[in-house]
């Protein structure tokens, strides 16, 4: 029989059990109710840093396509800001918000601050992260040549480089006037073949994992004064399509005869423009359109003066002919870019005059309808034979590109071949690799840091 007393101490045994594993049950469920806020929170912290990247690719999506609708404030002289406060995931849950800042959105290195919050910007617990980052426009002109199958230079052709935005060629006279293919050929047509006093001073690069030893071909004192080098990805060729044309008036065609003189006063379109030896072309300031759905051609010594202001954009379906001693002259005002479909030729001593010497105020874009009617090497799409400078950019996505006869261009050339021959240089211009109105330009980071 038990005692009472020991009654008693079993009981208050029994009571100090159930009272430590009450408090044993207890500690377990708030450290497993902690740790469950702190994964919570944890989880959180991550969204909210995935929302900070969701403003930063919001922001440069922006920026490359110049489209600041969809919630976008757009001051003048900035900064732009877009708040999204309900990001949704792919079950439609809301699960944050984001808020981002696009400083000196028009210039050429804008910078991006974004902050994102879970579970929202209003929550009193929220978690957020913010990220900031600094960007530079690049464009598809960073070498003075790039051959997306190869490049050639021969006859004392060369390369060199200046920056236009720092002052003169004169002054600014470098040596980056780098090269380069997607290429990785080694025999003939090589990725890069230099011969007969041909330099490139620069470096020059060829496809990812192209042997330079083999691809690139010197013969006959040719020299690269940089390093020869593969790319680690290939050089994208960005498309070219026809620009837009809409507010055109139909004017039928204009064909000058010799001594001739006429005037584009408006945006036109015509069939054809045919100048005839001796005549002259105005286009008058306040045009910014004109669209040839045939051919444009300057017999010699036939001028086309660009007197407009501001961005002249000039569209030629078919095919631009300049015979010798013609000339286009854009005025210091004008920035002209022109669009070919079929076929380009200047022939000896004919010029464009870029009153300006600014290589960003001129640019021949070739759509990819252009192509060669030959062999690239002798019969290509884009055929310069002029012995005069040319200040501005050429693309061709599709077509190769023959420079001869003393030609000077002080910019850059991209195409699908190139060949430089009989004294014919390239003097790239730096300016134009953050040119934001060239084929595939774009913005990159060259700054990240999470605050």
């Amino acid at each position: 029989m038990i005692k009472n007393s020991q009654k008693g101490v079993v009981l208050i045994i029994g009571l100090i059990f159930v009272f430590l594993t009450a408090v044993l049950v207890a500690g377990i469920l708030l450290i497993t109710d902690i740790e469950n806020r702190n994964v919570v929170r944890d989880q959180w912290s991550l969204t909210a840093f995935h929302l900070a990247e969701a403003g930063v690719e919001d922001a440069i999506w922006a920026l490359n396509n110049s489209d600041w609708g969809g919630g976008w404030t757009t001051p003048t002289g900035g900064p732009y800001t877009k708040t999204v406060s309900s990001f949704t995931d792919s079950t439609g849950k809301v699960i944050g918000s984001y808020y981002v800042t696009v400083t000196d959105p028009t210039s050429t290195t804008p910078d991006i601050e974004s902050t994102g919050y879970s579970p929202s910007n209003t929550a009193s617990d929220n978690i957020e992260r913010t990220v900031k980052i600094a960007l530079q426009n690049q464009s598809i002109f960073t070498r003075a040549i790039f051959g997306d199958e190869w490049i050639k230079m021969k006859g004392n052709a060369k390369t060199d480089s200046y920056n236009s935005s720092l002052g003169s060629y004169a002054s600014t006279k470098g040596n980056n006037g780098h090269v380069g293919t997607n290429s990785t050929s080694t025999s003939s047509p090589y990725a890069i073949h230099l011969e007969n006093n041909a330099e490139v001073d620069g470096n020059a690069a060829i496809g990812p994992s192209g042997d330079t030893n083999n691809a690139i071909e010197l013969e006959n004192n040719a020299d690269i004064t940089g390093t020869p080098s593969a790319n680690s990805s290939l050089v994208e060729m960005p498309s070219i399509s026809a620009p837009d044309m809409s507010g055109t008036t139909y004017q039928g065609s204009i064909n000058l005869s010799g001594n001739d003189s006429a005037s584009i006063t408006g945006d036109s379109e015509y069939s054809s423009i045919t100048l005839d030896s001796n005549s002259d072309l105005t286009i008058d300031p306040g045009v910014s359109k004109i669209y040839v759905t045939g051919n444009l051609t300057l017999d010699s010594n036939t001028e086309i003066n660009i007197s407009s202001s501001g961005s002249l954009t000039i569209y030629v379906a078919g095919q631009i002919n300049i015979n010798s001693n013609s000339e286009i002259n854009i005025g210091t005002a004008s920035d002209l870019t022109i669009y070919v479909g079929q076929y380009f030729h200047m022939d000896s001593n004919s010029k464009i005059n870029n009153d300006s010497q600014d290589p960003t105020k001129f640019s021949l874009l070739a759509l990819d309808s252009l192509t060669d009617p030959g062999d690239p090497n002798t019969n290509p799409g884009i055929d310069i034979n002029s012995n005069s400078n040319l200040y501005g950019s050429i693309y061709a996505k599709n077509a190769g590109i023959l420079m001869n006869s003393n030609a000077d261009v002080y910019g850059a050339v991209v195409a699908n071949t190139i060949r430089l021959d009989s004294n014919a240089k390239i003097h790239y211009d730096q300016a134009l690799a953050t040119d934001s109105g060239s084929p595939g330009a774009g913005v990159i980071i060259s700054y990240w840091k999470e605050q």
